[in-house]
């Protein structure tokens, strides 16, 4: 139950960043028929959300979600520390990205934290979702 809120979290963060009036698209008239490719891999990608982005230290890739227009991919890890996660965020800083806003919510009332945060290096955007050993990295260019 807790694994299906966290990710059904993250689906809702993906989806409402992906369809902010910033990521609509530029040609009149049309709608975006894009859709997602997931994989089940264990290969961090490398694309251009993904670029000076570190990878962490700990943890399996599970699952990588790219659409074919390039907006934005997602990497959700598992078996990942809440020290790694930490150690993680330390990474982001050191990389050059800026803290922009950080949120942990109990949302199980008996201490389960549930936290996210948002980073920024001003050319891409990432998004850190941690709960349970569960880590999940929404990165987008600018």
């Amino acid at each position: 139950m807790k694994k299906a809120v966290f990710f059904l979290s993250t689906a809702i963060l993906i989806l409402c960043t992906a369809c902010s009036p910033d990521n609509e698209s530029s040609v009149t008239g049309t709608e975006d028929t894009s859709s997602p490719q997931i994989a089940y891999t264990d290969e961090w990608p490398d694309n251009q959300n993904t670029e000076g982005v570190p990878v962490p230290s700990e943890g399996s890739i599970v699952q990588v979600i790219s659409p074919s227009d390039g907006r934005y991919c997602s990497v959700t890890f598992e078996e990942v520390s809440e020290n790694a996660f930490n150690d993680y965020l330390v990474c982001l800083e050191n990389a050059g990205f800026s803290l922009l806003e950080n949120i942990s919510e109990d949302i199980s009332g008996e201490g389960d934290l549930s936290i996210g945060t948002t980073y920024s290096n001003g050319k891409i955007g990432v998004s850190v979702a941690y709960y349970d050993g569960i880590l999940s990295l929404y990165m987008s260019a600018s």
